[in-house]
């Protein structure tokens, strides 16, 4: 019973189907002879050049997108003193030098190592650190350098940095 109702429904959902697909068609005598539309070549156009795309980029005065909006100090100093013609003591700050020895015969040396690990021998006057600074004093222990930095008002003040052994390396 089961079977025969599946192949009745079957036949019935058939049926329209294809009735419908016969009746539509008109007679090979009643049908127009229409003729295929000519299809209209496109003119061949040469490929847009950037300069004639709707859009171009233009960096000059924008920001680069993928450079990071925090930007250290340091390399905008190195750049600035690498064309002044700077000596590599002036390239970093001078609370990032690490005093190792301090020699003295007749006049006194001191002996400081660079963030980038060269070590550099200095004394009385030579120019040290990236604000201007000067060594003034060199003691048994010690480093004293005076350097010139910007308050919050602009003004130019100076300021003295001591560098110091550490206890192992004085004794």
């Amino acid at each position: 019973m089961r079977l025969l109702f599946a192949i009745l429904m079957g036949f019935l959902m058939l049926l329209p189907t294809y009735s419908c697909s016969k009746a539509k068609k008109p007679p090979e005598s009643q049908a127009k002879k229409v003729a295929p539309k000519e299809v209209k070549k496109e003119e061949e156009k040469p490929l847009p050049k950037p300069e004639e795309e709707g859009y171009v980029y233009e960096p000059k005065g924008r920001r680069d997108p993928f450079v990071s909006l925090i930007v250290p100090k340091q390399p905008e100093i190195k750049k600035r003193l690498l064309l002044k013609g700077a000596h590599p003591l002036e390239f970093y700050d001078v609370t990032d030098f690490r005093l190792i020895a301090v020699v003295w015969n007749n006049t006194r040396y001191a002996m400081v190592t660079a963030p980038d690990g060269k070590a550099y021998t200095i004394t009385v006057g030579t120019r040290i650190g990236s604000n201007n600074g000067r060594v003034i004093k060199i003691t048994k222990n010690s480093v004293t350098v005076e350097e010139y930095i910007r308050d919050f008002k602009g003004r130019q003040k100076p300021r003295e940095v001591i560098l110091e052994l550490r206890k192992e390396e004085g004794e």
